[in-house]
C-alpha cells in the first residue's frame, strides 16, 4: 500500500470514528433553548474579530455549496492552481496591515488555523460542528470543532482540519492538516481573563510545474488527462508552523449590558453579558515556521543552479516572538474609544548559507467616537520607534454614516496610509535556484474605499496607490518599481427575488493604468440563480440552481513551485471561460448537505478552464457536502 493509500485509509477510518463518537455523545445533550445565565469571555481582540460566527438555527444556506476558497472571493481574487488545497492569492497586492516584519506571503493561510478560537461559540456550554467534502479524484476534506465551557468562569475548545486533494493532473496532491488547541478563563468577578493557544499547521503539497504546454489539453481526447506531461514531475513542498499564544487582560471598570434573543438563531435567549471599560492588555505569540522543498533540476523550469547542478534540497525556517501591549478606555457612556500601546517583535531566519535576524518596536494610539448611533469615525496611527524600517508608519481612518430612515442605508469611507517593509525572503534568499540580495525600500501605500449599503444592494470603489511596489518579474526574480503604480476598482453586489426565484449577482470592475507590473481582468462576474423553498411541512429548506463565475481574458501570473510566489508572464492569456456549477442544497434542523456537479461546461464550451498559467482547473465533476452541528 502506497503512501497516498495509506493516508486515505487512515482519514476515512478517522472520520467515521470521529463523526460516531461525536454524534452519539452530542445528540443525548442537545437542547432546544439555552439558560438565561449565558455570558461572554470578553478579551477585547476575542470579542471584536471572531472568525466564524455559526448559527445553527437560521437556515442560511446562499453560497454554502461554494467550497472551493478561490470562487468564495472570486471577484477579488487573482491566482489560483486549480484544486482544493491548491496556493490561493486572494489579495493582489498581499500586504499586510500592520507593521511587522513576515518572512513571505502565504498562499495557503485558507487552509490553516490562526492565533485565535476558530470555533468558540460564547454563547452555548456545548458546541460542536463537523464538516466533510468528498469530491471527484477521491478529494476529501474534512473540518471539526467542538468547545466546551468547563464550569462558569472558563472553557476549552479544539479544531481540526485535514484536506486529501488530488488533482485531475500529473503529480498534483495536496495534503493539508491544521489543529487548534485553546483554553479561555476569567475570575468570577470578571477582573482578570486569560486565553492560550496551542496552533499547528502542515501542507504537504506535491506541486508540478505546470503542464509543459496549455494547449495539450485542448487536443485530449479520449485519453487520461493525467498522461500529459507536466515540468517538474517530482517536486514536493512541505511547511510546518507551531504557534504558542498567551492573552490576558486586567479589567478596571466594567459594565452589565442586556442581551436579547437572537433573532437569527432562535435558540439564544435573552442575556445580560459584562463589557470591559477599561482594561490593560497583553498578547504573546510564539511561533516556529520551517518549509523544505526538493526536486530533480529541470533546465526547462529552473534558471540556475546555484549548489548542487543533479538535485534540490532547499530549507529554510524562521523562529519569532511577538508582544504586544496596550491600554484601552471607553468613555462617555461607551461613545468614545481611546487605545494607546506598544509592539515588538523579534524573528530570526536561516536559509542555505545565511542566518539573519530582524526586531523592530512601535508605539500605536487609536480613538473612535460613535455619535447618535448614526456618525461613526475612527482613526489609528501607529510608528516605529526603533530596530529595522525604523521610518515605517500606518495611519488608518474611518468614516460611516448611517441615515436616520434605515432604508436609506449607510455610507462608508476608509483611509489607509503606510509605509512598510517588503517580505524578508524578497530582499534576503538563498536557495538552489534563486539567490536574492536586495535592500528595497520601504513600501507606501494609500487606499481609498468609499462603499454604499442599501438593502437591496451594495456598491463602492476602491483605488490603490503604491510607491516601490515589491513584486516578481518575468524571470520570477523581486523587483522593485520606485514609481507610483496603481489601479481602482468598483463592485456592485445585489438580490433579485421574485416570489421563490433568486438571482445574486456581484460585479467588480477594475481600471488598470500600470498593465506591465499589475495584471487584473477588467470585470469578474459571480451570479448564483436558484430556487428557495421549505419543503414537507417547513421541516426542510431546499435550494437548487446554477453558479457560475466568469472574468475577461488578461495575463494571469505564473507560479513558480519552487518559490510559493506568482510571477509576471505575457505569453498565456486565461480568461473568457464560464466555470458553471449546478448544485441542490437542504438543511433539516442542525444539519446542511448540498451535491453538485461543478464546471458542467468541461469539454462543451472549451478546455480553456485556467485560471494560472500551467494550472487548468478541474474538468466536470460531482461534489459532496455535509456540515452537522451540535449544541447544547
Amino acid at each position: 500500500m502506497n503512501v497516498y493509500k495509506r493516508l486515505h485509509h487512515h482519514f476515512r477510518i478517522f472520520n467515521c470514528t470521529a463523526l460516531f463518537i461525536i454524534s452519539a455523545f452530542q445528540l443525548s445533550a442537545q437542547k432546544d433553548s439555552l439558560a438565561e445565565n449565558r455570558f461572554r469571555f470578553f478579551l477585547a481582540d476575542q470579542v471584536e474579530h471572531q472568525t466564524k460566527v455559526v448559527f445553527v438555527d437560521s437556515g442560511f444556506l446562499n453560497g454554502f455549496q461554494i467550497t472551493n476558497p478561490f470562487f468564495f472571493d472570486y471577484t477579488n481574487a487573482s491566482g489560483y492552481l486549480g484544486n482544493l488545497g491548491s496556493a490561493l492569492r486572494t489579495d493582489y497586492f498581499g500586504l499586510n496591515n500592520d507593521l511587522n516584519f513576515y518572512y513571505r506571503q502565504d498562499f495557503y493561510s485558507s487552509y490553516h488555523f490562526n492565533d485565535h478560537p476558530v470555533g468558540f461559540d460564547g454563547s452555548r456550554n456545548i458546541h460542536s460542528m463537523m464538516e466533510y467534502y468528498r469530491g471527484a479524484k477521491k478529494e476529501q476534506d474534512f473540518q471539526f470543532s467542538h468547545s466546551q465551557r468547563l464550569g462558569k468562569n472558563c472553557a476549552f475548545g479544539l479544531d481540526y482540519k485535514n484536506t486529501i486533494s488530488p488533482s485531475f493532473y500529473k503529480r498534483a496532491v495536496t495534503n493539508s492538516r491544521a489543529f487548534d488547541f485553546y483554553f479561555i478563563f476569567e475570575t468570577g468577578n470578571s477582573r482578570y481573563s486569560a486565553f492560550a493557544d496551542y496552533v499547528s499547521n502542515r501542507t504537504d503539497n506535491n506541486i508540478n510545474g505546470g503542464l509543459v504546454s496549455d494547449t495539450s489539453l485542448e487536443n485530449v481526447s479520449g485519453i487520461d488527462i493525467k498522461t500529459l506531461p507536466v515540468n517538474l514531475d517530482d517536486a514536493q513542498w512541505l511547511t510546518k508552523q507551531k504557534s504558542y499564544v498567551f492573552k490576558h487582560q486586567f479589567n478596571f471598570k466594567i459594565a452589565s449590558h442586556p442581551q436579547p434573543a437572537s433573532k437569527s438563531d432562535t435558540t439564544l435567549k435573552a442575556s445580560i453579558i459584562n463589557v470591559p471599560l477599561i482594561f490593560l492588555h497583553h498578547d504573546f505569540n510564539y511561533s516556529k515556521y520551517g518549509e523544505l522543498f526538493t526536486s530533480s533540476n529541470d533546465s526547462a523550469v529552473w534558471p540556475a543552479n546555484y549548489y548542487d547542478p543533479l538535485t534540490t534540497v532547499d530549507t529554510a525556517s524562521t523562529e519569532q516572538f511577538l508582544n504586544s501591549v496596550y491600554f484601552q478606555s471607553l468613555l462617555w457612556n461607551e461613545k468614545i474609544k481611546l487605545n494607546i500601546g506598544a509592539n515588538n517583535q523579534y524573528m530570526v531566519f536561516k536559509q542555505h548559507d545565511i542566518d539573519s535576524n530582524i526586531t523592530h518596536t512601535s508605539v500605536f494610539a487609536s480613538g473612535a467616537i460613535d455619535i447618535n448611533q448614526q456618525l461613526d469615525a475612527g482613526i489609528y496611527y501607529e510608528q516605529n520607534i526603533n530596530g529595522d524600517a525604523n521610518s515605517a508608519y500606518m495611519m488608518k481612518a474611518d468614516l460611516s454614516y448611517a441615515f436616520a430612515n434605515s432604508k436609506w442605508g449607510k455610507l462608508n469611507l476608509v483611509l489607509i496610509n503606510v509605509k512598510q517593509p517588503a517580505y524578508i525572503m524578497a530582499n534576503v534568499y538563498r536557495t538552489n535556484h534563486f539567490i536574492h540580495n536586495n535592500d528595497f525600500a520601504l513600501i507606501n501605500r494609500q487606499v481609498i474605499n468609499i462603499d454604499y449599503s442599501h438593502r437591496l444592494f451594495s456598491t463602492g470603489v476602491r483605488m490603490n496607490s503604491l510607491k516601490n511596489f515589491v513584486y516578481y518579474d518575468s524571470t520570477a526574480s523581486p523587483t522593485q518599481n520606485q514609481s507610483y503604480i496603481g489601479y481602482t476598482s468598483a463592485y456592485l453586489k445585489f438580490n433579485i427575488r421574485l416570489r421563490k426565484f433568486n438571482w445574486i449577482n456581484d460585479f467588480n470592475f477594475v481600471s488598470n493604468r500600470d498593465k506591465d507590473v499589475i495584471h487584473l481582468p477588467a470585470a469578474s462576474i459571480h451570479a448564483s440563480i436558484f430556487y428557495d423553498d421549505y419543503l414537507f411541512k417547513n421541516a426542510m429548506r431546499a435550494q437548487v440552481g446554477f453558479d457560475v463565475f466568469y472574468n475577461t481574458t488578461y495575463y494571469a501570473d505564473a507560479f513558480m513551485p519552487a518559490l510559493q510566489e506568482f510571477y509576471i508572464q505575457e505569453k498565456n492569456k486565461t480568461g473568457n471561460y464560464p466555470f458553471i456549477d449546478f448544485f441542490a442544497s437542504a438543511k433539516i434542523r442542525t444539519a446542511k448537505i448540498f451535491i453538485k456537479v461543478e464546471n458542467i461546461g468541461s469539454g462543451w464550451i472549451g478546455k480553456n478552464y485556467f485560471i494560472t498559467p500551467g494550472y487548468p482547473m478541474q474538468g466536470r465533476g460531482m461534489r459532496f457536502g455535509l456540515q452537522w452541528s451540535f449544541f447544547s
